[in-house]
């Protein structure tokens, strides 16, 4: 009985227009609204005249047995939790997954319905499997790309360490060398000043004794 009510309502439902709002063609703010009944006193479309758009009425409904089920005949039941199922048959409830859902959770549920035998009306269940299954490996190939890029950055920053400590290791022992040199200098200068001196002193003595 339900079936061929679903049936009759499926047929219904491809010769139903849709029920747009007046002058939802002309003017955008109005296309938003959805639909609203024209309420004008010469409204063509409150009079039904011919030419113009359709009004919602009662003879567009579908039976009361079959309102509010999906196109297959199941109620539909929003699922977030594996505690969902408990209240349900699969021989009559479809089942709509939750949007809220992540990919984890969804695989979880997912599996646990195709066990139970249970209609999933909002899903694909292979290609939401394949694109899970893509993504997955995407995940995993970025996450190994960005290691292999820090790995990279790290050793390239102890390259620039190591450089700057040899760098300033050299520096250091440039600077040693310096000091040292110029100590030697130094020293070997010391006794030649002091024989200079001695003799611009001996000259000087001499210079007296001979004017005497």
């Amino acid at each position: 009985m339900i079936q061929k009510l679903v049936e009759i309502r499926n047929k219904l439902k491809s010769k139903k227009p849709e029920f747009i709002r007046q002058d939802a063609h002309k003017k955008k703010r109005v296309s938003r609204t959805g639909w609203r009944r024209p309420k004008g006193r010469t409204n063509k479309m409150r009079l039904h005249l011919v030419g113009y758009r359709r009004g919602c009425s009662t003879g567009y409904g579908s039976p009361a047995l079959v309102r509010g089920l999906s196109r297959h005949g199941f109620t539909q039941n929003v699922i977030s939790c594996l505690n969902d199922f408990n209240d349900l048959d699969h021989k009559i409830d479809g089942i709509i997954f939750s949007r809220t859902l992540g990919i984890k959770k969804k695989l979880v549920l997912l599996e646990h319905a195709l066990k139970n035998n249970f209609t999933i009306l909002n899903l694909n269940p292979e290609k939401f499997k394949k694109s899970c299954a893509d993504l997955i490996e995407n995940k995993k190939k970025n996450k190994e790309h960005l290691k292999s890029r820090k790995k990279s950055k790290e050793a390239e920053l102890t390259k620039k360490e190591s450089k700057k400590t040899s760098k300033e290791t050299e520096n250091k022992n440039e600077e040693s060398k310096d000091v040292k040199s110029e100590k030697i200098v130094d020293a070997k200068a010391e006794p030649k000043a002091k024989k200079t001196q001695a003799k611009k002193e001996d000259s000087k003595w001499n210079y007296l004794f001979r004017k005497k």
